[in-house]
């Protein structure tokens, strides 16, 4: 099963909450860790790690069909932001630290990952359409979730905010 580390102070059930809207039953739960559960707990992405011993083991790259666009490689542990506008500089340095790190690859996100599913953006149009949060941050469970999707058994996805 994949397994999604949230580095930002957002809940766990906050955040598993908002991947749950967006896809339903359609999804296997994740392992969602986010950062009190690697305080108050042991962190592990399998049986074999604890947050004191995390070891980020660099899986194969694989191409995927992603955001509407075919043959993007995904290399895992794989770190995902997004930056619209004002954080595009905050997301390259996201990425540079990430990799520097341990991170396998970057993948930084737009707002151009809508343009390819135009139910998805019909549907909230009102709410994308908003200044703050960049739609109100609905691109966060929508990102994460079409990582999952892609994502093999084993593999680690991280989710910075930029």
């Amino acid at each position: 099963m994949p397994c999604v580390v949230i580095t930002d102070s957002s809940s766990y059930a906050a955040r598993f909450d908002m991947i749950a809207a967006i896809v339903g039953d359609q999804m296997r739960p994740p392992n969602v860790y986010s950062p009190k559960d690697r305080q108050t707990k042991q962190f592990h992405c399998n049986h074999s790690t604890t947050s004191e011993s995390l070891q980020l083991i660099k899986t194969n790259c694989h191409q995927v069909n992603i955001y509407g666009q075919s043959n993007q490689k995904r290399c895992y542990p794989l770190l995902i932001n997004f930056g619209h506008r004002c954080c595009q500089i905050s997301q390259k340095d996201n990425c540079e630290t990430g990799l520097t790190f341990g991170m396998a690859q970057c993948v930084k996100l737009n707002m151009s990952i809508f343009n390819s599913d135009d139910g998805f953006r019909q549907r909230n149009s009102d709410i994308l359409n908003r200044d703050r949060g960049a739609g109100y941050w609905l691109w966060k469970p929508y990102t994460i979730w079409h990582e999952l999707y892609v994502a093999r058994e084993g593999d680690i996805i991280v989710y910075s905010d930029a």
